[in-house]
C-alpha cells in the first residue's frame, strides 16, 4: 500500500510538471492527501481477542514499508508499531500522522539502547543509509559518517534481542570494496550475543512485489 501510494504520488507530481528529483516533504504531503482519502490506505487490522501480538520497531523507517509489508503478511496477528526514527521531518510527520507509532526518534544514533526506556520489539527493522555504498553517494563506505548508523542498528539488537531483525540496503554494498564492506557487516551481525543469531542474506527485486 505504501508503495502503491507512492507511486501514485509521484504520478500526480510529475502532471503538475514537477521535476524528475523532488523534495520529498513534498512527496509525503501528497501521500498523505492520499492516505486521507482512501479508506483502504491505512493497514486494517481488524481488533479480536486471541490474535497474537507481535510489536515492530523501524529505525531509518523511510515511508515504513516494512512494517506495511509485515501488517498485509501477518493476517492472523496484531501488528503494533512500538517506534520509529527517521532523520527527514516530513517522514516523521507522515508516518506519526498515518500509523501512530508509540515512540518517535529523530536519531537512532542518539538513543540509548541501554535504557529501560527504550523499548524492545518483536521484530526490528532498519534501512540503514545506503549512500555510502551507493554509486549516487559517492561510495566511501566506512569513512563515510552516515554509515555509523550500522552500529547504532548493531547496538540496538545486541541491547534488546529482538527476535528477529531485518536490516536493508543497496545492491552496492554487494560488491563495494571488492565485497569487504558486505563481510564486515556480516561478520558485525553474526558476532551479536557471541552467534545469538543466524545471519542469511538476500537480494530482492522490487518488482516482485
Amino acid at each position: 500500500p505504501v508503495i502503491s501510494r507512492l507511486s501514485e504520488a509521484l504520478r500526480v507530481l510529475s502532471s503538475l510538471g514537477a521535476p524528475k528529483f523532488v523534495p520529498l516533504d513534498a512527496v509525503c504531503k501528497s501521500v498523505a492527501v492520499s492516505a486521507k482519502t482512501s479508506p483502504a490506505a491505512v493497514p486494517s487490522q481488524p481488533v479480536s481477542r486471541g490474535r497474537k501480538r507481535i510489536t515492530v520497531g523501524c529505525d531509518c523507517c523511510g515511508l515504513l514499508s516494512a512494517w506495511v509489508a509485515l501488517v498485509a503478511l501477518l493476517t492472523s496477528c496484531l501488528v503494533q508499531l512500538v517506534f520509529i526514527s527517521d532523520i527527514d521531518p516530513a517522514v516523521r510527520r507522515f508516518v506519526q500522522e498515518q500509523y501512530e507509532p508509540t515512540r518517535v526518534w529523530t536519531d537512532a544514533r542518539h538513543r540509548d539502547n541501554s535504557s529501560v526506556n527504550t523499548p524492545r520489539v518483536d521484530v526490528y527493522t532498519a534501512g540503514f543509509p545506503c549512500q555510502p555504498f551507493s554509486s549516487a553517494g559517492g561510495r566511501r563506505g566506512f569513512d563515510d559518517d552516515r554509515s555509523n548508523v550500522f552500529f547504532s542498528c548493531v547496538d540496538y539488537v545486541e541491547e534488546k534481542r529482538p527476535d528477529l531483525f531485518i536490516l536493508e540496503n543497496v545492491t552496492g554494498l554487494l560488491t563495494h570494496d571488492s565485497g569487504r564492506s558486505l563481510e564486515f557487516v556480516t561478520n558485525t551481525l553474526e558476532a551479536i550475543g557471541n552467534g545469538a543469531y543466524d545471519v542469511v542474506r538476500h537480494v530482492l527485486n522490487t518488482e516482485d512485489f
